[in-house]
């Protein structure tokens, strides 16, 4: 018989991020701990170091990762943060739900929900079926822009390590958005109602959100958590980047989510 489909949308913390950073750095307790004394800038220059050794050091094409890596930096770049975030996302705890449903997650480190929903619409356009869709919703601050046939996801926190040129004009977009009154606010009211419209009868929606006030938003939805950055704080987290890394939050998740879905699955 096959499994109901159950799809997740959300950022970094459904995403997977940090799950495997003791996998490729050595020395890993030491290295937390040393972590503290960097700048943010430094620590992610470090942690993308071993990022791309543990690239280097899985794959069976050493020779072509290296001349990558000399000739076309920022392809290569790009190249291991995908594969650091296909890894990691094998591990998120949407995993955890894998011996009752197909799992598919959306999620997107750094996304936002304007970019949720587009990635939503694109999936229900493809699969006709019933689906059940957990919204792991980001913060409301984030957006995305397309610049150059990219797409740019956007936070305050994406201009703290870099000031090239694409930064700043990213940068001036971004507080473009932040001048206008209300913008996100409206934007989030905009995107809830753009998701009522792709909606089917065989979809059913369920929402994780960030704190009380963008709960607000959602209130006349199906909220499983309304103050998620709260349920997090419980667990542990890495001292690097303050994801969840504790080995409960999986099971926990799976005990809160399950009571909501089990019964009322879409048809």
């Amino acid at each position: 018989m096959k499994k109901p489909l159950l799809v997740f949308t959300g950022c970094s913390h459904t995403a997977g991020n940090e799950q495997i950073n003791h996998l490729f750095i050595p020395e890993y307790k030491n290295f937390c701990e040393m972590s503290k004394k960097f700048n943010q800038r430094a620590l992610d220059e470090e942690v993308f170091k071993f990022q791309a050794q543990y690239l280097l050091q899985q794959s069976h094409r050493k020779k072509y990762y290296n001349e990558l890596m000399a000739n076309n930096k920022n392809n290569f770049i790009k190249l291991v943060q995908r594969y650091i975030a296909f890894k990691e996302k094998q591990v998120a705890w949407p995993k955890i739900f894998e011996d009752k449903f197909e799992i598919i997650n959306l999620a997107v480190s750094g996304g936002s929900f304007k970019y949720q929903i587009k990635l939503l619409t694109t999936l229900s356009d493809s699969i006709p079926g019933p689906m059940t869709v957990i919204h792991q919703v980001p913060q409301l601050i984030r957006t995305y822009v397309k610049l150059n046939g990219k797409i740019h996801h956007l936070n305050p926190n994406y201009f703290r390590n870099t000031k090239d040129g694409l930064t700043k004009i990213l940068e001036s977009k971004y507080k473009a958005f932040v001048l206008r009154e209300n913008y996100f606010q409206k934007a989030r009211e905009k995107h809830i109602k753009i998701l009522k419209k792709i909606n089917r009868q065989d979809i059913k929606n369920y929402f994780i959100t960030e704190d009380l006030d963008d709960y607000q938003n959602f209130k006349n939805e199906t909220v499983i958590i309304k103050e998620f950055r709260k349920f997090r704080n419980r667990y542990l987290k890495s001292p690097i980047g303050g994801h969840v890394i504790d080995k409960n939050f999986a099971k926990d998740m799976r005990a809160t989510i399950m009571p909501y879905i089990t019964n009322n699955l879409p048809c």
